[in-house]
């Protein structure tokens, strides 16, 4: 966030700078809301073996990026719950495809640049809706997505020295995820997360609930498994 600050505050002032200023300010999600699934594209690298896999004792796991992936609870849904209901609002999850992480400065100000473009261009369409009552709809949307793109920007800055891992990341970010996110014991602590699973045909940005006769499969796009040297 500190580094989109700073690129912000030198930019030529717009509405679009302006807005995306406010959201970097005041970060409106906090922990156990974001989630980040790491990865390498490096399959066999002497480094990850050394750092990840316990001197080489370790696997690595190899999933298709191609598909994409969901949250899974093991919360079933309330009985007679509406679709539409306000308690599906907890149930709301946005999950991104695999993205590189932005090491370099020139990469972070690209994603930011691009950015900008996109929300002044969605920002002048919207203006030249007729409807003010459409206008005011379309521009919380704007709100929305400019938000959720600048926090995806957020999670996949890291310090360039990190450049050889050669990471990917998958962001996953709750509207509301209390009710799907468990604990377990870290090396520095306690640790919350969240399950992913292989999304299903049709998905869209529901997580996934067992009902009492079909329980979610959780399962992942894996291809391979390459054993430790």
């Amino acid at each position: 966030w500190a580094s989109i600050r700073k690129w912000l505050k030198n930019q030529p002032k717009s509405d679009a700078v302006d807005l995306l200023s406010d959201f970097a300010a005041n970060p409106m999600k906090g922990k156990h809301e974001v989630f980040v699934l790491s990865g390498s594209t490096a399959a066999d690298d002497a480094n990850q073996w050394r750092l990840y896999a316990d001197g080489g004792t370790g696997y690595a796991i190899e999933l298709d990026g191609s598909i994409q992936l969901a949250v899974a609870t093991d919360v079933p849904v309330a009985p007679n719950t509406p679709r539409f209901s306000y308690l599906r609002t907890f149930d709301i999850a946005s999950i991104t495809p695999w993205l590189h992480v932005l090491y370099s400065e020139p990469e972070i100000k690209a994603a930011l640049g691009q950015l900008v473009a996109a929300v002044e261009s969605r920002s002048r369409s919207i203006e030249s809706d007729d409807d003010a009552e459409g206008r005011d709809f379309h521009y919380e949307g704007l709100r929305d997505d400019s938000y959720e793109a600048l926090a995806t920007v957020a999670h996949l800055i890291k310090a360039p020295g990190f450049s050889g891992e050669n990471e990917v990341r998958v962001v996953a970010t709750f509207l509301w995820g209390d009710h799907h996110v468990h604990y377990r014991p870290g090396a520095h602590g306690i640790v919350g997360y969240a399950t992913l699973t292989q999304a299903p045909k049709g998905y869209s940005s529901s997580v996934l609930h067992p009902s009492p006769d079909k329980p979610v499969a959780s399962s992942l796009p894996v291809k391979s498994v390459r054993l430790g040297p």
